[in-house]
């Protein structure tokens, strides 16, 4: 048998809300084509409750793909992870679990679900989705979206086997530790079930080719760009693998062109320099496409001059490119500079004592009042007895506040 995997569609994702449902219908129109069974590991939609405009829209691209061709694997049965026969909805092989977009409260039933209800999907979370096609056999077992911590205890508790003479798929919606380092609350691959022939994870939007004792393990990525993180930049797809070769290859669809421009700058830049640098490359990549491009500004500079030319870029190239940009690992040296002239005691030339005093003169005049600063400072520093000194201010505010 011929597997399609492709993961992560996101569809109604707000940013490139077209992007979702084309390259979405793309991918998987040419899995139907391609594929005996399509296998999709969890996040179909963006929002855990999707707006009725993108769940129908939704309905009709699965729709147009279950009836598409006659399809020649059927699912034969769904069985629960304690052996519970579920009941079936539909015998195509589109089979599908929830990702962590999708997740609802225990007991409610989410997006996914309503796919399955509909016909549309053969829902393989906590069961066994058995396909034949001829004498060929294939089980697909799954474990939606969960929690990071939840993810080994799920997997202790359904306790999923491979079935005797099938080809047996695992599924899952997570982050691995192996993958993405960063969190020691993420599974562990040797946490995964043993002995399947083929792991297949999404939630990760670039693709990933790994093995698990000795088998394959695939990440497809996603089929639409929503993270504009370094490892996006490649084009978007869908794998193929084949179950009697065990070899497998990837698809490419369609996808929008994703490129960050990289610049570094020394304190001595040339804003006119970095301008035309940019709009040269925005022209070059803008010839026949209109691509999604970060803007990633590092080293020395000013944030607000940088921010301004930003700005005025976005605005010319609005209508040729989805432009973003990215300045948090600019070191402000117009900040500094302003830091290092209050350290000096000087702020636009004056000191700070003379700053400050020149600011509430302007303050006390805009009010209308007629008040020497310099003098009340003089009167309450003078080295006199306190008695004098409150008479002689009291006298000062009370001719010159009247």
């Amino acid at each position: 048998m011929k597997i399609a995997i492709l993961s992560d569609l996101h569809m109604g994702y707000d940013r490139f809300y077209e992007d979702s449902f084309n390259q979405a219908e793309e991918a998987l129109t040419k899995a139907a084509e391609m594929a005996d069974v399509i296998i999709i590991p969890g996040d179909i939609f963006d929002f855990r409750e999707p707006k009725t405009e993108v769940i129908a829209r939704a309905f009709r691209i699965f729709l147009k793909i279950k009836y598409m061709k006659q399809w020649d694997a059927r699912v034969k049965e769904i069985l629960r992870y304690d052996g519970a026969k579920q009941r079936m909805m539909t015998d195509v092989p589109i089979i599908a679990i929830s990702g962590t977009h999708e997740r609802l409260a225990v007991g409610k039933e989410n997006a996914v679900d309503l796919l399955s209800l509909a016909g549309l999907v053969a829902n393989a979370n906590e069961s066994y989705v058995i396909v034949e096609k001829g004498s060929e056999r294939l089980s697909v077992f799954g474990i939606g979206g969960v929690s990071e911590e939840l993810f080994a205890e799920k997997i202790k508790e359904f306790n999923p086997k491979p079935i005797e003479n099938a080809f047996n798929v695992f599924i899952f919606h997570q982050s691995l530790i192996e993958l993405i380092p960063h969190n020691d609350k993420f599974a562990r691959m040797d946490d995964l079930p043993k002995g399947f022939d083929l792991y297949i994870d999404g939630h990760i939007h670039s693709r990933v080719e790994k093995s698990y004792n000795g088998k394959p393990f695939l990440i497809p990525g996603s089929t639409v760009i929503t993270q504009l993180k370094e490892n996006e930049q490649e084009s978007k797809g869908f794998y193929i693998f084949n179950t009697d070769s065990k070899s497998y290859s990837f698809n490419y669809i369609n996808s929008r062109k994703f490129v960050i421009l990289k610049y570094r700058l020394n304190k001595d830049y040339n804003i006119r320099d970095l301008r035309y640098s940019i709009a040269d490359s925005i022209n070059k990549l803008t010839l026949s496409d209109t691509p999604i491009i970060l803007i990633k500004i590092e080293g020395d500079g000013s944030k607000a001059e940088i921010a301004s030319l930003l700005k005025e870029i976005e605005n010319l190239y609005s209508n040729r490119a989805y432009l973003t940009s990215d300045i948090d690992d600019l070191n402000d040296t117009s900040l500094q500079e302003s830091i290092n002239k209050v350290r000096e005691g000087k702020v636009d030339g004056l000191t700070v004592k003379e700053r400050a005093l020149s600011m509430i003169d302007n303050g006390l005049s805009s009010k209308g009042y007629n008040i020497d600063v310099r003098a009340l400072i003089e009167m309450l520093s003078a080295d006199d007895d306190k008695d004098s000194i409150v008479k002689r201010v009291i006298s000062y505010l009370d001719n010159n506040l009247a």
